[in-house]
């Protein structure tokens, strides 16, 4: 990349909007697919059941929208997770070799980059726990992680 683009932005607005933007989606479609499948449990759960509880409707196999199940969900969302986590390591790394600080020497120990180590910690840490808890909602690592119940 170059130092300025040429609306004369630098690297660092460029790359600072464009991550906005690309988490700001990330967890936008997250919250909305949770926020649609807890509303459609609730529906069914008070037409069924009428348990007090607005989470106890929600399994994977909870019919939601015709044939679509909440396990349906869960995995469609876990892979959105996937492909926007890769689009965003993708977008950071075009980013990686530019100056942190309009060319100055980053501090010992820092990232001469802008997208560095601690970047993408909090990248993968964030999509993979994003992952991992749809994945178990759709009820695909209901055997893999087993809890102990409370005596």
């Amino acid at each position: 990349m170059t130092d300025t683009d040429k609306s004369g932005k630098s690297d660092v607005e460029l790359y600072e909007a464009g991550k906005a933007r690309r988490y700001q989606l990330l967890f936008t479609v997250n919250a909305g697919a949770f926020a649609i499948v807890t509303f459609w449990a609730n529906l069914k759960n008070e037409a069924g059941s009428g348990d007090p509880d607005p989470l106890a409707g929600i399994n994977p196999s909870t019919e939601l929208i015709g044939a679509l199940q909440a396990g349906h969900v869960g995995v469609g969302m876990a892979a959105y997770c996937a492909l926007m986590g890769y689009d965003i390591y993708k977008f950071g790394k075009r980013f990686e070799g530019s100056a942190a600080k309009g060319g100055e020497t980053p501090p010992q120990g820092g990232s001469p980059g802008l997208f560095g180590p601690v970047g993408k910690f909090v990248l993968f840490g964030t999509t993979g726990l994003m992952i991992l808890a749809w994945l178990l909602a759709s009820g695909l690592l209901a055997g893999c992680l087993r809890f102990a119940s409370p005596v």
